[in-house]
Protein backbone atom coordinates (compact mmCIF):
# COMPACT_ATOMS: atom_id res chain seq x y z
CA UNK A 1 0.00 0.00 0.00
CA UNK A 2 0.93 3.89 -0.42
CA UNK A 3 1.34 5.90 2.11
CA UNK A 4 -2.21 7.77 1.29
CA UNK A 5 -3.67 4.62 1.49
CA UNK A 6 -3.55 1.80 4.45
CA UNK A 7 -5.46 -0.69 6.47
CA UNK A 8 -5.95 0.80 10.48
CA UNK A 9 -7.82 -1.18 12.48
CA UNK A 10 -9.56 -3.12 9.97
CA UNK A 11 -10.35 -0.08 8.36
CA UNK A 12 -9.55 1.32 4.75
CA UNK A 13 -8.16 4.48 4.92
CA UNK A 14 -7.19 6.61 2.03
CA UNK A 15 -5.63 10.10 2.49
CA UNK A 16 -6.84 10.35 6.33
CA UNK A 17 -10.78 9.57 5.22
CA UNK A 18 -12.15 6.24 6.30
CA UNK A 19 -13.80 4.11 3.35
CA UNK A 20 -16.30 2.25 4.40
CA UNK A 21 -18.99 0.36 2.10
CA UNK A 22 -22.10 2.32 0.89
CA UNK A 23 -25.32 0.93 2.33
CA UNK A 24 -27.78 0.85 -0.35
CA UNK A 25 -30.70 2.81 0.29
CA UNK A 26 -29.21 5.32 2.12
CA UNK A 27 -29.32 8.80 1.59
CA UNK A 28 -25.49 9.31 0.53
CA UNK A 29 -25.48 6.13 -1.84
CA UNK A 30 -29.01 7.74 -3.16
CA UNK A 31 -27.39 10.81 -3.35
CA UNK A 32 -24.27 9.63 -5.60
CA UNK A 33 -26.69 7.88 -7.91
CA UNK A 34 -26.94 10.90 -10.13
CA UNK A 35 -24.58 14.07 -10.08
CA UNK A 36 -27.47 16.33 -11.36
CA UNK A 37 -29.65 15.54 -8.14
CA UNK A 38 -27.13 16.03 -5.56
CA UNK A 39 -25.64 19.03 -7.14
CA UNK A 40 -28.67 20.65 -8.55
CA UNK A 41 -26.69 24.42 -8.93
CA UNK A 42 -24.34 22.81 -10.87
CA UNK A 43 -27.07 21.21 -13.58
CA UNK A 44 -27.87 23.95 -16.36
CA UNK A 45 -30.30 21.88 -17.90
CA UNK A 46 -33.97 22.13 -16.30
CA UNK A 47 -35.75 18.36 -18.00
CA UNK A 48 -32.08 16.95 -17.19
CA UNK A 49 -32.87 17.72 -13.25
CA UNK A 50 -36.65 16.97 -13.31
CA UNK A 51 -36.31 13.52 -15.65
CA UNK A 52 -33.38 12.49 -12.96
CA UNK A 53 -35.46 13.44 -9.35
CA UNK A 54 -38.76 11.79 -11.43
CA UNK A 55 -36.57 8.69 -11.26
CA UNK A 56 -34.78 8.44 -8.29
CA UNK A 57 -38.09 9.58 -6.55
CA UNK A 58 -40.15 6.40 -8.08
CA UNK A 59 -37.04 3.92 -7.18
CA UNK A 60 -36.89 5.12 -3.72
CA UNK A 61 -39.82 6.71 -2.83
CA UNK A 62 -38.83 7.11 1.05
CA UNK A 63 -36.06 9.06 0.91
CA UNK A 64 -36.15 11.78 2.84
CA UNK A 65 -32.96 13.26 1.34
CA UNK A 66 -34.91 13.16 -2.09
CA UNK A 67 -37.90 14.81 -0.77
CA UNK A 68 -36.04 17.88 0.65
CA UNK A 69 -34.45 18.09 -2.81
CA UNK A 70 -37.32 18.03 -4.81
CA UNK A 71 -38.82 20.43 -2.03
CA UNK A 72 -36.15 23.20 -2.31
CA UNK A 73 -35.19 22.76 -6.20
CA UNK A 74 -38.57 21.26 -8.11
CA UNK A 75 -40.29 24.36 -7.41
CA UNK A 76 -38.17 26.92 -9.14
CA UNK A 77 -37.70 24.04 -11.91
CA UNK A 78 -40.66 22.01 -12.62
CA UNK A 79 -43.92 22.60 -14.18
CA UNK A 80 -47.19 21.80 -11.85
CA UNK A 81 -47.43 18.74 -13.41
CA UNK A 82 -43.87 17.49 -13.14
CA UNK A 83 -43.78 18.52 -9.81
CA UNK A 84 -47.45 17.07 -8.98
CA UNK A 85 -45.93 13.81 -10.16
CA UNK A 86 -42.51 14.24 -8.51
CA UNK A 87 -44.42 14.47 -5.39
CA UNK A 88 -47.04 11.56 -5.86
CA UNK A 89 -43.84 9.29 -6.20
CA UNK A 90 -42.96 9.44 -2.39
CA UNK A 91 -44.73 7.31 0.00
CA UNK A 92 -47.84 8.37 1.92
CA UNK A 93 -45.25 8.51 5.18
CA UNK A 94 -42.83 11.20 3.30
CA UNK A 95 -45.43 13.47 2.17
CA UNK A 96 -46.27 13.96 5.55
CA UNK A 97 -42.92 15.10 6.54
CA UNK A 98 -42.10 18.83 7.24
CA UNK A 99 -40.75 18.81 3.18
CA UNK A 100 -43.88 16.40 1.91
CA UNK A 101 -46.30 19.22 3.01
CA UNK A 102 -43.61 22.05 1.80
CA UNK A 103 -43.82 20.18 -1.50
CA UNK A 104 -48.03 20.31 -1.47
CA UNK A 105 -47.74 23.75 -0.62
CA UNK A 106 -45.81 24.36 -4.05
CA UNK A 107 -47.24 22.01 -6.24
CA UNK A 108 -50.73 20.60 -4.55
CA UNK A 109 -52.37 23.36 -2.93
CA UNK A 110 -51.60 26.44 -5.58
CA UNK A 111 -51.44 27.28 -9.01
CA UNK A 112 -48.40 26.93 -10.22
CA UNK A 113 -46.77 28.29 -13.52
CA UNK A 114 -42.93 27.56 -14.87
CA UNK A 115 -41.71 30.17 -12.86
CA UNK A 116 -43.57 29.83 -9.44
CA UNK A 117 -46.67 30.93 -7.69
CA UNK A 118 -49.27 32.59 -9.42
CA UNK A 119 -52.10 34.51 -8.04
Amino acid sequence: MSDSLWMENGQLIIDQFLLSPIIEGSDFAIELENPQVSMPYLCDNNQAFIHALDSLSQKHPDSRYLMMQASIYAAFRANKMEGKNIYNNFSKANRNTYWGKRMKKVFVSFPVSKYGITN
